[in-house]
């Protein structure tokens, strides 16, 4: 369990970290402009699905906490029900990650931001 909590907060801590990082990237395009309106477009796609996924990660490490604090102290049902929500973060967080790793990586090799020249 301590270990599911510390990669629980590795992850939100690291979600967190990546939003902020690429909020950087996105305010220098917004003061220099967008090569395309597409490149725009892409941009806005990453943030709103980093931004889900930093709070998808972030639920799942407060719902594990909860879990932890009351699986002795709760039915043996809503015990259950606590942790499979947790899982079901994760899960959703995880895919979320992927998903915004993806479209980063577009933003690079297909619309040339931050691209070395």
């Amino acid at each position: 369990s301590r270990a599911t909590l510390t990669l629980l907060v590795i992850a939100a801590v690291g979600g967190w970290l990546a939003y902020y990082s690429g909020e950087a990237a996105e305010h220098h395009f917004q003061t220099v402009g967008f090569p395309t309106p597409e490149a725009e477009a892409a941009t806005t796609d990453h943030h709103d699905t980093g931004g889900l996924a930093r709070f998808a990660l972030t639920a799942s490490l407060v719902a594990f906490a909860a879990w932890m604090l009351t699986v002795e102290r709760v039915s043996k049902g809503k015990s259950r029900i606590l942790a499979a929500f947790a899982v079901v973060l994760v899960l959703v967080g995880t895919g979320l990650v992927i998903l915004a790793g993806h479209q980063g990586g577009q933003l690079v090799h297909l619309h040339g931001l931050l691209a070395p020249q």
